[in-house]
């Protein structure tokens, strides 16, 4: 159990890459640790996130291929007074 899991890691050049395909290529990284190990447990142990997480960036890469390990943009919340504050007017 003591075996160190294999140093995976796909490199380009950093001055040509956003911090977005950064994030993208380090959830590919761990997607093919989890191939290279047999074991998807604990190649999410190593790199500290959960089975569900690393699913979710499985079926994303399935789905849509690197672009689907994009980082998702968040629409912001609008705080509720604002909200009622326009609901009454």
């Amino acid at each position: 159990m003591d075996r160190r899991a294999p140093i995976v890691g796909c490199r380009r050049r950093r001055d040509d890459v956003s911090r977005e395909e950064r994030v993208a290529y380090e959830r590919l990284t761990i997607l093919q640790l989890a191939e290279i190990l047999g074991n998807v447990s604990e190649a999410c142990r190593e790199h500290g996130i959960s089975r569900r997480q690393f699913y979710d960036y499985k079926h994303r890469y399935e789905e849509k291929g690197l672009d689907g390990l994009l980082e998702r943009r968040r629409s912001r919340r609008r705080p509720v007074h604002r909200f009622l504050r326009n609901l009454n007017s």
